[in-house]
């Protein structure tokens, strides 16, 4: 049998004083817990942040909290009684007014928002949150201030537009995405680039408008060249960077690309400017090269000794001349990417000594003797283009180093890297700290070391550059100032490729 069974019979037996004083007990606690109740509810209201109040079907406070003092300037018994008009403002009213006077017929909470015009004359934008009180017949409603909260929201939009209308004035084409991958702005170039009308771009994707697929996240800033299709059909080379940015505090995707087509017209024109020179250049040098030859050999006769010394001279010119024509011709060619390997196992010291006979009278003119390494290696190599790799540091060190002086080369296995590392080392003037970073890059010129006018375009060791990094080796130089300089790449020992 439940408890309040034997509670009920046992209080139905008593007599009628012990019932009374049972029951004033009980009414004695139960009021002493409903005033405790509002007592801890009335605290709560004080220390209350936001603003508690009570409003009538009428319009007007029928309280307010304390916390108004701090919040809008105002003491309670300011407001007690009074039309809520006096510091809402009129369109907020209008809606505080009709919440109050239909709520009794709801009991749905509501949510709204409106101006309060505080004390001192400031205007503070709030939040209200209410409910129908049947009990007491009043929309009760807890006020929260939203004006440090809007402040940040207009910053953030006004720092939004002015981002947007910098990203308009970019000559480069400019789209955000949000997390959806839609494109919610483009800028005027972008429009200009595509041929669309912006109406016909925002909401889109980006594979819409270029050729390769996009991946649905990216978290990183990653660059591509892609092709663009253009409104009227046509195709346009474009380079494009993508990127994840924080914009008015949600993450969007940034998208840029740059039109291609005049860089690419002015490849095309560099490549047949080049063709043009090595056609119209090569053609009268090496016939006149070829004469020369003829007369140092003896096929024609000599003239005087004077004479053969001038035929020597006019041999190497000649040769000066080819070179540069064919420096010219390979720069274009590896750096467009339109030149291939032909690769295959090669003692390093059989190519070493080839590229050392190439350049052996211009070391015995300059008095350069030419240290030849006693150790080999087999590497994996185009021989035809290392072998010029080879004679274009021969030839740069012995520019550079003193009459009578000594050009060392060196051949070193590092199998723990899979590659044969070769060095040659001069011993001239040596290249400054500050222009070692820039030996490499293309028509940088260092003046000789042994005094002698520079020659040449600039190219060479760009081409070695170039060279080593197709082969997939890497190039560098060490150099102290009155030591000389040292110059060494590696190349690997085996077909990477076969390897993988």
């Amino acid at each position: 049998m439940p408890k309040w069974i034997d509670w009920l019979t046992g209080l139905l037996s008593a007599d009628s004083t012990d019932a009374k004083a049972n029951a004033e007990t009980a009414e004695a606690r139960y009021l002493a817990e409903l005033t405790d109740l509002r007592r801890r509810e009335k605290a709560l209201i004080e220390r209350a942040v936001d603003v508690v109040c009570t409003v009538d079907s009428s319009g007007s406070f029928v309280f307010v909290s304390p916390s108004c003092k701090n919040a809008w300037g105002y003491e309670t018994k300011e407001l007690a009684g009074k039309s809520a008009r006096a510091v809402v403002d009129e369109e907020g009213y209008k809606r505080l007014f009709a919440y109050a006077s239909e709520a009794d017929k709801s009991i749905e909470k509501v949510i709204f928002e409106t101006e309060i015009q505080c004390a001192d004359g400031t205007t503070k934008h709030a939040a209200w949150r209410g409910q129908w009180s049947i009990s007491e017949k009043t929309l009760f409603c807890i006020v929260h201030d939203m004006t440090e909260q809007k402040q940040i929201e207009q910053a953030l939009r006004s720092s939004e537009k002015q981002l947007k209308d910098i990203l308009q004035m970019l000559p480069a084409g400019v789209m955000i995405m949000d997390n959806s991958g839609a494109i919610e702005f483009v800028n005027s170039a972008a429009r200009r680039l595509l041929g669309f009308e912006e109406k016909k771009i925002v909401g889109q994707s980006l594979d819409k408008f270029f050729s390769e697929d996009f991946p649905e996240h990216q978290s990183r800033l990653v660059s591509n060249d892609r092709i663009a299709l253009r409104s009227d059909g046509t195709q346009i080379p474009v380079e494009t960077h993508t990127d994840n940015i924080d914009l008015a505090g949600q993450q969007k995707q940034l998208f840029l690309f740059v039109d291609k087509t005049a860089l690419y017209d002015l490849e095309r024109t560099k490549q047949e400017f080049f063709a043009m020179v090595a056609h119209d250049f090569r053609a009268p040098l090496t016939s006149l090269r070829n004469l020369v030859v003829l007369i140092e050999d003896g096929v024609l006769e000599k003239q005087s000794d004077q004479g053969a010394q001038v035929s020597k001279q006019v041999n190497l010119e000649c040769n000066q001349l080819l070179r540069l024509v064919q420096d010219m011709v390979d720069i274009g060619k590896l750096g467009s990417n339109k030149f291939a390997l032909d690769a295959d196992h090669t003692d390093a010291l059989a190519m070493v000594n080839l590229a050392i006979q190439g350049v052996a009278p211009m070391a015995e003119n300059s008095g350069v003797k030419i240290a030849v390494p006693k150790n080999s290696a087999t590497i994996w190599c185009d021989e035809l283009r290392l072998n010029q790799v080879i004679t274009n540091l021969l030839t740069n060190a012995i520019k550079h180093s003193p009459d009578n002086s000594q050009v060392e080369i060196s051949i070193d296995e590092q199998p723990s890297n899979n590659c044969v590392r070769i060095c040659v080392k001069d011993f001239g003037a040596g290249i400054p700290s500050d222009k070692l970073d820039k030996v490499f890059e293309i028509y940088e010129q260092l003046s000789a070391s042994n005094g002698k006018p520079a020659q040449g375009t600039g190219l060479g060791l760009a081409i070695c550059k170039l060279i080593v990094q197709r082969h997939g080796g890497q190039i560098g130089v060490e150099s102290k100032v009155g030591e000389g300089s040292l110059f060494w790449f590696t190349i690997p020992m085996e077909n990477s490729a076969e390897k993988t």
